[in-house]
């Protein structure tokens, strides 16, 4: 449950960044990121576009209530249109801080590079540390650090 005077969000309650610029790709309505850390996690996702054609947007929010992250997160995975439709390479990474939630949620083309197994990984090996001390701004950088080397490095210890 959030803290006291906390938003609750729905999907359509998240500001899509895109809409305004197409070289955003960090929503974090409530401030919770730095300007350093969005701007960075910018060129990182921007990278990622460039070099491997796979979209891939960072929700940073306080609540999602009581919606399911998977729904929450495929709600803006479709809703934004993220991936491309013939290939639906599209990739969210929401965090909800309230909530305690982090969920990595792809579409179909890219589910055999970013698996369940290797998500699940990069939270419990890399971000949740900085999670438990409510570091947000590393948290979510290395997470965005983790997909791109996966992505980009075919010898990527974070693959086996």
């Amino acid at each position: 449950m959030p803290a006291s005077g906390q938003k609750v969000y729905t999907v359509k309650d998240v500001p899509n960044v895109q809409l305004a610029d197409r070289n955003q790709y960090v929503s974090n309505p409530d401030g919770t990121l730095s300007p350093a850390t969005v701007d960075y996690l910018n060129g990182v996702l921007r990278r990622i576009r460039s070099e491997t054609s796979v979209e891939a947007v960072v929700v940073v929010i306080s609540s999602i209530g009581e919606e399911s992250p998977e729904d929450f997160a495929l709600g803006i995975l479709r809703g934004w249109e993220i991936g491309k439709e013939e290939t639906n390479n599209g990739l969210v990474i929401l965090l909800a801080t309230d909530d305690r939630i982090v969920r990595f949620e792809t579409g179909y083309g890219l589910e055999g590079y970013i698996t369940d197994a290797i998500a699940g990984k990069i939270y419990r090996e890399l971000m949740l540390p900085y999670l438990r001390s409510g570091d947000w701004d590393n948290a979510i950088t290395v997470g965005v650090d983790a997909v791109y080397e996966v992505l980009t490095d075919p010898n990527s210890d974070l693959k086996y």
